[in-house]
């Protein structure tokens, strides 16, 4: 009976989280995809702009909690007092870590995206197919926003894709 238990209890935990994998959108150029490892992927888009960050993501009860984790390269930069190169860490261009020179590091900051430019929110609450987000003083943000152009209001919580 309690190995029939362990079992049950188990799987259902597995298979309830399962069930929130997928991709999330909401109406303003917001991505969030959660994956079986337990890891995610935000990605914001406007216009030319961007950003995207990487992390882990738990369950408990009726909240997702999103921890964001940063990519680091290795930026080799020469210490012209002691004549030699140093290490140094910076945000990474991808998702990639790699050893990179000044001159890579100077271009990287030319462009207009990279990664945490735009942090997602951190605490969601799950409803059917939806993360509605969880405000700093715990109430949920249902309240609509006004669009850039016209009177048309969107709402803020992110919807799962149909696949």
């Amino acid at each position: 009976m309690k190995l029939k238990y362990l079992i049950f209890c188990f799987s259902s935990i597995c298979f309830s989280q399962n069930k929130h994998l997928g991709i999330y959108n909401d109406a303003s150029g917001n991505k969030i995809e959660l994956f079986e490892n337990n890891k995610f992927r935000h990605t914001w888009q406007f216009d030319l702009s961007a950003s995207w960050t990487t992390g882990k993501w738990s369950i408990s009860n009726d909240t997702l909690k999103l921890e964001a984790v940063k990519v680091y390269d290795t930026l080799n930069v020469f210490d012209k007092k002691n004549n030699r190169y140093k290490d140094s860490l910076v945000l990474a261009e991808d998702e990639i870590p790699k050893r990179i020179n000044e001159t890579q590091n100077a271009i990287k900051s030319l462009s207009s995206g990279g990664q945490n430019r735009v942090l997602p929110n951190t605490l969601f609450f799950l409803k059917k197919n939806k993360l509605i987000i969880i405000k700093a003083d715990g109430k949920l943000q249902t309240e609509k926003i006004k669009g850039f152009f016209g009177n048309k209001t969107y709402n803020t919580w992110y919807r799962k894709r149909d696949e």
